[in-house]
């Protein structure tokens, strides 16, 4: 969901933990006076529980309420779409080295209007080749389908990856840092031992 009241919903789904409201506030980035409307509201409607704790007003999302119940799967809808991701990896024929989803999508911050970052790595033979070429696309349209993300795929030789990761190029340390691999694995020299 979208906007400040995604935000705030985004924090409570994180944790069954009550929190002041100036504390959702301040980790959904948002005034306390706008997180006091929205929660307020949402507490008129069930999805939040509130208490009054002395001077501070104590905030979760609801347990019992069907709604609170969705926000709190919804926030862990990155993990299912990656269990199909990896099974729709399975089928890349022939398969890469590796194939891995890095990025806001990985780090949990992508919006609906981020791209999902792939990186694929193919030795050089694999590299010319035209049907995994055709694959690797495919398997980018169906992942956007499943989303309605753009998937913004990278196909890179292992022996480039190496090189990079060996002269320190950041970009591509980072890539492989955060990188959450879907099929094959990392090129040897290319991860820390």
């Amino acid at each position: 969901m979208p906007g400040v009241q995604g935000r705030i919903l985004s924090v409570l789904a994180s944790t069954d933990a009550e929190l002041t409201m100036r504390t959702v506030a301040s980790l959904a980035g948002a005034s306390q006076n706008r997180t006091s409307e929205l929660l307020s509201n949402l507490a008129a409607l069930g999805v939040v529980e509130r208490r009054e704790a002395g001077s501070a007003s104590m905030v979760r999302l609801s347990t019992t309420n069907l709604v609170g119940r969705w926000v709190r799967e919804l926030a862990s809808i990155t993990d299912a779409v990656l269990v199909e991701m990896r099974h729709l990896a399975s089928e890349i024929t022939p398969q890469p080295q590796c194939l891995a989803v890095f990025g806001s999508f990985v780090r949990r911050v992508a919006t609906g209007e981020s791209d999902i970052d792939v990186v694929a790595i193919v030795d050089e033979q694999a590299g010319q080749s035209r049907e995994l070429s055709e694959s690797l696309a495919g398997w980018c349209d169906r992942v956007a389908q499943l989303t309605g993300n753009t998937v913004s795929l990278l196909t890179v030789e292992d022996s480039q990856l190496v090189e990079w990761i060996g002269q320190g190029q950041p970009v591509w340390v980072k890539i492989v840092e955060e990188g959450e691999v879907l099929t094959g694995g990392w090129p040897q020299g290319a991860v820390a031992a």
